[in-house]
């Protein structure tokens, strides 16, 4: 160090960091963190600064600008995640976060004003900045920019949620139970979502039946209308048994019905069928201990057959819903039902 640098330039960390306390300049302390050899002398500097813009200064800095031993990547990384926690005015709040996406988004907490909340939840995905926007019309610009906010828009069950449907903008995943949801509300205008969807994934859906789907819609309504459509078919298999224990579970014993439909169109895909069978199994097992004498009789229509992946891989031949063989107890002919 040369003879006339400032002590905080030293490496001896003690006599550096009592320099820095007593530097009450905000550029002084600029200095000092980016360009002081020692982590701990340059946090100390950042912990002095009171000027958020001059800590907004030292999360926009360049490694150009930093010196440091050790990494310099790595402390300035540091040092930026220091200087954005000492941060207070929420305008530079927004924009140092902007610049730099947060570790996580307690600095929300800071942040009152909704204009600055919504920039940040239009850059990021932000259920907490989105949460605190009063706003609907601003609420729903969101969702219709990213629509992994739909679903704080569908805990609202309004309007505004239906119409994000009706435009397409449901995410794909979670399209058909939110069309559901709307169509058990008795609101007819989530048959018209679920639709949409249908015509825009034909290939997962029967298209023989399309046209017997649009006459459910001016046949029935709510629980009704969503059992008839699963009885065309038109449930998602990987849904389908969430959806029939649902049924079920209301005491529409048309769920068993429309899993073995799905069962039959899927014969040649065991584990997708074994998937589709276990709330079958189920249901069996529970009716054998309850003694249900109409439920037994009507699962037990599943005939005989070679079904069920054992243990060392072969198929074999078994002749009653909770055979077990081997410790596999899935045992079911799908290819005549």
């Amino acid at each position: 160090m040369s003879l006339f640098a400032p002590k905080w330039k030293s490496e001896n960390k003690e006599k550096a960091i009592k320099s820095v306390q007593k530097i009450v300049s905000n550029e002084k302390l600029l200095e000092a963190a980016l360009q002081a050899p020692l982590y701990d002398v340059k946090a100390e500097a950042v912990k002095r600064i009171t000027d958020d813009q001059i800590l907004l200064r030292i999360i926009r800095a360049g490694l150009n600008e930093f010196s440091s031993l050790g990494s310099p990547e790595y402390n300035l990384d540091r040092l930026k995640r220091l200087a954005f926690e000492r941060m207070s005015d929420e305008q530079m709040i927004t924009e140092a976060a902007l610049y730099i996406k947060p570790d996580n988004d307690r600095y929300i907490d800071k942040i009152s004003d909704e204009k600055l909340l919504f920039r940040l939840a239009q850059k990021y995905y932000l259920p907490s900045a989105f949460r605190k926007i009063s706003d609907n019309r601003k609420q729903i610009e969101l969702a219709m920019h990213n629509n992994a906010y739909v679903e704080y828009v569908r805990l609202k069950r309004g309007e505004d949620w239906i119409r994000l449907g009706l435009k397409g903008l449901f995410p794909d995943k979670k399209t058909v139970s939110y069309a559901k949801q709307i169509i058990l509300d008795g609101n007819e205008k989530g048959f018209v979502i679920l639709k949409q969807y249908i015509q825009k994934h034909p290939q997962d859906f029967p298209a023989d039946k399309l046209k017997e789907l649009d006459e459910l819609g001016k046949e029935y309504t709510g629980k009704e209308l969503w059992v008839q459509t699963g009885l065309l078919g038109f449930f998602p298999l990987e849904k389908t048994a969430e959806y029939c224990r649902e049924i079920l579970d209301g005491g529409d014993l048309r769920g068993v019905d429309i899993l073995l439909n799905a069962a039959k169109k899927h014969q040649n895909n065991i584990s997708v069928v074994s998937n589709i069978i276990d709330p079958i199994i189920e249901l069996y097992r529970k009716a054998k201990n309850e003694h249900n004498a109409g439920m037994l009789k009507r699962l037990q229509t599943i005939p005989e057959g070679e079904y069920g992946n054992h243990v060392d891989g072969d198929f074999h031949y078994c002749d009653y819903v909770d055979h077990e063989d081997k410790g596999v107890v899935r045992h079911f002919d799908v290819s005549g039902l």
